[in-house]
C-alpha cells in the first residue's frame, strides 16, 4: 500500500519551512508521522505531497501517487506527531468491507481520557459523541471525479444557507437537531453521502485517539512537547 503525507503549505507561525518542519524535541513533525507509517506492514511506499497551500490540492495529487486507481492509498496530514504504528494498523484493520473511502472517528470520551484539556470539535450521534481523525484510506478512482464538488463543501461550510441548499435542508435540519437529541446515526450519514457523492464512505470508530489529535495552533505545538518524550 501506498502512503500519502500530506505537508499543509508553508504556516511560518510554526517554522520558516512551513507547518511540517516545526520541530518538537529536535525531530520533525513530519519525522514523527512517516516514522508511525514505516512500522505499518500494509505500507510499502510513504510519499510527502508538498508545496501546495490548498488542502485540496494536497489531495488531488496524492490521489495521482497510486500506481492503480482501484488500489487503496492511505492520506495522512502531517500535524499528527503523536501517530503510532499500533493506531495505524488498528484503523486499517477495520476497513474490512470493499468501500471506496474510510475515515476514523474517535469517541469524545477516548479522547479526552488521552488529550484532557484539549479543545475538540464533535458531532452527536445515536451511537456517541465523536471527533474526526486525520487520516483516510481512499480509492483514488472514485475520489478524483468530485473533488470539485468536495471542494464546494469545504468552502460552505461557515455558511448555513448555502450549505443547506447544497446538502438539502431536510438533512441540514436533521443534523441540527441531533445536536440537542442525537437522532442522526453513523449509517444515515453514510447514506446521505452515497446519495450525494455516489461514493460508498465508511465512518470507522478507532479506540486511538492519537488519529485524531492535529497540531493547529503554535500553543498546540508547546502542549505537544511537553507531553511528547524527547
Amino acid at each position: 500500500m501506498l502512503a500519502c503525507v500530506l505537508t499543509g503549505g508553508n504556516k511560518v507561525e510554526f517554522s520558516p519551512e512551513g507547518k511540517a518542519f516545526a520541530r518538537i524535541h529536535g525531530k520533525t513533525m513530519l519525522e514523527y508521522v512517516t516514522e508511525a507509517l514505516a512500522g505499518v506492514s500494509a505500507i510499502q511506499k510513504i510519499v510527502v505531497i508538498k508545496d501546495h497551500e490548498r488542502l485540496i490540492d494536497s489531495v488531488h495529487e496524492a490521489l495521482q501517487q497510486g500506481p492503480e486507481q482501484d488500489q487503496y492509498v492511505l492520506i495522512v496530514t502531517c500535524d499528527v506527531p503523536f501517530l503510532t504504528t499500533e493506531a495505524v494498523e488498528d484503523f486499517l484493520a477495520r476497513c474490512q468491507s470493499d468501500a471506496d473511502l474510510y475515515y476514523p472517528i474517535v469517541d469524545k470520551r477516548d479522547y479526552e481520557r488521552r488529550f484532557p484539556g484539549i479543545r475538540r470539535t464533535y458531532v452527536k450521534l445515536k451511537e456517541g459523541t465523536f471527533t474526526g481523525g486525520n487520516l483516510f484510506l481512499v480509492k483514488p478512482g472514485k475520489l478524483l471525479p468530485i473533488l470539485g464538488r468536495v471542494e464546494k463543501i469545504l468552502e460552505l461550510r461557515k455558511s448555513p444557507l448555502a450549505l443547506s441548499a447544497e446538502l438539502g435542508v431536510s438533512f441540514v435540519v436533521r443534523l441540527l437537531l441531533t445536536k440537542l437529541a442525537g437522532l442522526l446515526t453513523i449509517s444515515k450519514l453514510e447514506t446521505r453521502i452515497a446519495e450525494m457523492f455516489e461514493l460508498d464512505a465508511r465512518a470507522v470508530i478507532s479506540p486511538y485517539p492519537e488519529v485524531a489529535h492535529d497540531i493547529d495552533r503554535p500553543d498546540d505545538l508547546e502542549w505537544a512537547t511537553k507531553m511528547l518524550s524527547g
